[in-house]
């Protein structure tokens, strides 16, 4: 199943070009395309001048993948040269498939004719053997025969989405990579990150092309309506690129392009993402996942904050017999016990467990110092505290312990704050 966002402004272009492929289609002898869900979604754009709202229309049409039948061979992706590397895209029936071996490779390869050759495109199909090969765009009718090709261009058709929710007429001015992820940032900031998935079932306008129609704005001022839509639709952002505030999301995309070099392409995610940041001009189709760097680079520097300031000792704590949060008694000083002040610990785990002797609830919990402890509690500590709540701590140390190469302190009549 793909999912296709259409500007109403398109949508008789798009149902003319279905109609058209279902033709095609049956003349050939492949799958027609066939439309599960149409569905009519407003999405607010901006304000008039009295405060009104604007809105536009799209259609979120569901099809089926329609994957050409080839003798033979089945067409798993098709590889694009760009400035910045290959831009790897695989078929909707194939995007689980695992192409890592085609993501460096040159579409001036061919495993045809091997001969290294200038070609902007290249196709990944494979066998009946289950191999997998790239053929050369001028390889493919001696390779696969010219009935073989009307299919191929069939499928191609069936793939490409054209830009369906792009307003009918709209210029394709030159996008500077750079500065577009500094769009990007700035419409993040101002309004936090909507993708086009959640755009889709939210009505909002997806960041990535609300970014892509602020940088139409800011190079087409001059036209009739240009000038008033900026300072209707895109308020706090032209704010932010007018003032003092440009400086921290240059600053930030640098950080993000740093980021980004030191990453593995490990998936084509990653790939593609790496291909299109590497180019001067946004390529075509290459906005939405050029806006995910932004949401993927703040979520790794949260992942990288929570880790630094999580502070872990692999050490016991205290010795065994010692009071934490407790006076001594006459006994225990004799013994040559210690006393602790009571810690302020970070519930890690509360884990039921039934038992011969009944219920009861491990507690595992770490200190702001970075100790680990562990506490069997009798029955269930009820609603009272759930994992992540910080309390106060005070118990008798049992015995240490070490649990997957953590040293763990074991404590016993322990008291947490709020609880006897």
């Amino acid at each position: 199943m793909t999912a296709i966002i259409v500007h109403r402004s398109r949508m008789e272009d798009f149902t003319t070009r279905l109609e058209k492929l279902a033709k095609k289609a049956k003349r050939l002898g492949q799958p027609e395309p066939q439309v599960c869900q149409k569905i009519e979604r407003r999405v607010r754009i901006g304000t008039t001048r009295l405060g009104q709202p604007i809105y536009t229309s799209y259609w979120h049409v569901d099809i089926t993948d329609a994957n050409p039948m080839l003798p033979g061979h089945e067409l798993l992706a098709v590889v694009d040269a760009t400035e910045g590397g290959n831009l790897l895209r695989p078929l909707p029936a194939h995007r689980e498939q695992d192409l890592v071996d085609f993501r460096h490779t040159s579409p001036e390869r061919c495993d045809h004719c091997n001969n290294r050759r200038q070609r902007n495109r290249a196709f990944v199909l494979r066998n009946e053997a289950g191999e997998m090969l790239q053929v050369g765009s001028t390889c493919l009718k001696s390779y696969l025969g010219e009935d073989c090709l009307r299919s191929l261009a069939y499928a191609l058709e069936v793939s490409e989405d054209d830009d369906w929710h792009e307003p009918r007429g709209k210029d394709h001015s030159y996008y500077e990579t750079r500065d577009s992820l500094v769009l990007v940032s700035v419409i993040e900031r101002a309004e936090c990150f909507v993708s086009r998935k959640d755009a889709q079932f939210g009505g909002y306008e997806s960041t990535s092309d609300k970014a892509c129609r602020l940088s139409y704005c800011l190079q087409n001022r001059g036209v009739s309506g240009v000038e008033k839509m900026l300072r209707e639709d895109f308020t706090e952002p032209l704010r932010i690129l007018e003032g003092e505030g440009l400086k921290f999301h240059e600053d930030r995309v640098d950080a993000m392009l740093a980021w980004l070099e030191e990453q593995d392409a490990n998936n084509d995610y990653m790939h593609n993402l790496k291909v299109v940041v590497a180019c001067s001009e946004v390529p075509n189709k290459g906005w939405g996942i050029l806006a995910s760097l932004v949401p993927v680079y703040l979520r790794d520097e949260c992942r990288r904050i929570e880790r630094e300031n999580t502070v872990k000792i692999n050490e016991y704590f205290g010795a065994v017999g010692d009071k934490v949060g407790r006076k001594l008694t006459a006994k225990d000083k004799r013994a040559g016990k210690s006393t602790h002040p009571a810690l302020r610990v970070k519930l890690l785990m509360l884990k039921g467990i039934e038992t011969d002797y009944g219920y009861s609830t491990l507690v595992k919990m770490r200190s702001d110092e970075g100790h680990t402890f562990a506490w069997f509690a009798s029955g269930s500590l009820g609603e009272d505290f759930v994992e992540g709540d910080h309390v106060m701590l005070v118990g008798t140390i049992r015995g240490h312990r070490e649990y997957q190469e953590q040293k763990e302190t074991q404590l016993s009549r322990c008291v947490l704050e709020g609880t006897k």
